[in-house]
């Protein structure tokens, strides 16, 4: 059952991001870098610094919101329906336990009266998904559930076993050293795709060192682990769909666009208009991207 929060005004913080080079040169960006062209094929990739506590609205436009734009518009990863009107299944932000969106849940909140309810991704009406609160449990990453209310507020479970995993809707996760990274895992019960923090697997790209189904892909900054494989084609959009084998996934969570990844030895095989080229966030010095000559 669901439950109704009191409404919460929350502040927005300002946007901070800062150009990465052109590709080709040497990089230093964030985890989850956006790229801002998309089209039917791999093109040169430009970046934008992702930093979780500069925007912590995962997308939140801030002009729209001084104008009073009262548009729906999706926060974050689509997966996670959630609006300027909603709650935030990531959980607070800043030191008064505001939440990301229009309101938070009492246990999102910290408003004293107890962890009882946490915002996750429903189904909701008419089979339609959204975000709503419902009770929390007290399972933390890894812990074994069969539906979210055994898992405390900011996680969900998902996988068959289930387990408790800690949402990524402003694809934030604790990618330092590898630990984890921001995949999409069919939430327990209802298989609805919700992204999560997912622990990294290692693996070498362009090798079959993965599972059945499954293919190495670049998560993060020289971090790599295998991936499902989906149907998501190079140029596509893959916040909603998992990339086609020896793809990755690549950009700020919204705009992430898959990029083929190709031997560096080989850079015709890429096709034509594009070749081989090295790559900052792959550490691998036998791999790059295929992009624009």
């Amino acid at each position: 059952m669901l439950h109704h929060p009191r409404a919460r005004s929350s502040s927005l913080l300002a946007t901070s991001t800062a150009l990465c080079l052109a590709l080709g040169a040497v990089f230093t960006v964030a985890v989850g870098c956006a790229s801002t062209e998309k089209g039917g094929g791999n093109v040169e990739p430009s970046f934008v610094d992702d930093d979780a506590s500069a925007s912590p609205d995962g997308g939140f436009d801030q002009a729209d919101s001084d104008a009073g734009n009262k548009t729906e518009s999706p926060i974050g990863s689509p997966l996670c329906h959630v609006t300027k009107a909603t709650c935030y299944p990531d959980g607070p932000i800043g030191s008064n336990g505001a939440a990301r969106g229009g309101f938070a849940c009492e246990s999102d909140a910290d408003a004293g009266d107890g962890a009882s309810f946490a915002c996750r991704v429903v189904p909701g009406s008419q089979a339609t998904p959204g975000v709503g609160c419902e009770a929390a449990g007290e399972g933390g990453d890894g812990a074994t559930c069969r539906t979210g209310t055994d898992c405390a507020a900011g996680f969900d479970c998902v996988g068959d076993p289930g387990r408790c995993r800690r949402y990524c809707c402003s694809g934030a996760c604790d990618s330092s050293g590898g630990k984890s990274f921001c995949d999409i895992t069919p939430q327990a019960g209802t298989l609805l795709p919700i992204p999560v923090c997912t622990p990294v697997r290692g693996c070498e790209l362009l090798k079959d060192s993965c599972g059945m189904g499954e293919s190495c892909a670049v998560v993060g900054d020289g971090v790599t682990s295998c991936t499902k494989i989906g149907t998501a084609q190079a140029g596509q959009s893959c916040d909603e769909e998992h990339c086609a084998e020896n793809l990755s996934c690549l950009g700020n969570v919204g705009s992430r666009t898959c990029y083929k990844l190709c031997a560096l030895a080989a850079p015709a095989s890429c096709g034509a208009g594009l070749t081989c080229k090295a790559f900052g966030l792959v550490k691998d010095p036998t791999v790059g991207i295929c992009a624009a000559k």
